[in-house]
């Protein structure tokens, strides 16, 4: 064995998936992406997993764009089969021991991925905000105040359970058996069980 293969690192499964339920998000998807890939990395990085939900417009060309420029990005394409069932792909497309959920039409902070993962670190489950746009706004701010005091409970590191803003240990998603993909409210319903 030569010094160069001796001394070769192999390369290490990344540890934070972010999946991102896409289905008609053309005009929202790039500037997700954008946001999520500013965010500071945890030691090992992290991927992101866009699973394109069946969408009539062109949410997979503009996902497919994206990835061809950044390794860390991979897009799925599924027929549409709802929510629930675009989050199950994207998470079983990963080996990553810690997932991140973020929805195609919101922007997260760059410290997102860091905090949300060390969050993990004491918890199965963690739920943040919703992040538009607009990220520093009266409303949000309300809305985190709100749902701090209501599900602040029960070892959870919570605001709202929109769907926009959750990780989870890969092992609580087992647990569960994953997302529920009969239910308009995955979020809410994964949230439960796995509480």
């Amino acid at each position: 064995m030569d010094d160069q293969s001796a001394s070769a690192e192999v390369p290490r499964a990344p540890a934070v998936a972010v999946v991102i339920a896409a289905y008609n998000e053309e005009m929202s998807l790039e500037r997700c992406l954008d946001s999520v890939l500013q965010c500071t990395p945890p030691d090992a990085g992290f991927e992101v997993i866009v699973v394109d939900d069946g969408s009539s417009d062109r949410t997979a060309e503009i996902g497919r764009a994206i990835a061809q420029h950044d390794p860390r990005v991979r897009i799925l394409s599924q027929a549409n089969r709802g929510k629930g069932a675009a989050q199950n792909a994207g998470v079983r497309a990963s080996t990553a021991p810690r997932i991140l959920v973020t929805d195609a039409d919101s922007m997260v902070p760059q410290d997102w991925i860091f905090k949300m993962s060390r969050n993990l670190d004491e918890a199965d489950l963690v739920q943040g905000g919703c992040y538009p746009s607009s990220m520093d706004s009266a409303l949000l701010r309300i809305q985190h105040a709100y749902c701090a005091a209501r599900f602040g409970i029960r070892n959870r590191w919570t605001t709202p359970s929109v769907g926009a803003n959750n990780g989870f240990r890969r092992r609580a998603w087992e647990q569960v058996g994953g997302f529920s993909e009969a239910t308009k409210s995955p979020t809410a319903d994964f949230r439960d069980r796995v509480g």
